[in-house]
């Protein structure tokens, strides 16, 4: 993605963390490949799916007043981006913060040709709360529309 980035890839994950200041902001994007137990043939049980995964994320206490928004795309049905706003007790960079503020923003993508496969795609900002951000949610919301499910051709499917 450029100079200012690093990459760590492991089997079914790429993680993209990008060069700030931590004492101010961090910023990082992911991709996780998701295998389902089951398929999810309709928008109900892919928001239902979404909405349960969400509920289990940061339940450790480290997060508090967290709110989230959900919206199934209307030109794909098979994807469901979701935004969640966080205090983050726990940061390693916290400084003299009580919390950081953090945004996650993820698009959620079952895959057509391969109902039981999914792609989780996602950016963070995670700030002291007096940081105004200019140009990270832009970089952001550019990665998650880059996103293409496409079929391979021969008998297997890629996320790309």
């Amino acid at each position: 993605p450029g100079g200012d980035w690093t990459e760590e890839f492991t089997a079914c994950q790429i993680h993209y963390s990008k060069k700030t200041d931590p004492r101010k902001v961090s910023f990082f994007a992911f991709a996780h490949d998701c295998k389902l137990d089951a398929p999810l043939t309709s928008k109900e049980d892919l928001l239902a799916f979404v909405r349960k995964k969400k509920d289990e994320w940061g339940t450790d206490g480290r997060y508090t007043n967290i709110s989230s928004s959900f919206i199934p795309e209307a030109a794909n049905p098979s994807c469901v981006r979701y935004r969640m706003d966080v205090q983050d007790n726990g940061a390693s960079n916290m400084c003299i913060n009580p919390f950081l503020l953090m945004k996650v923003i993820v698009r959620f993508c079952t895959h057509r040709h391969n109902p039981n496969s999914a792609v989780d795609l996602a950016y963070s900002i995670r700030h002291v709360p007096d940081y105004v951000d200019t140009t990270y949610r832009a970089e952001g919301v550019a990665l998650l529309d880059s996103l293409r499910l496409e079929a391979r051709t021969g008998q297997h499917s890629e996320e790309r």
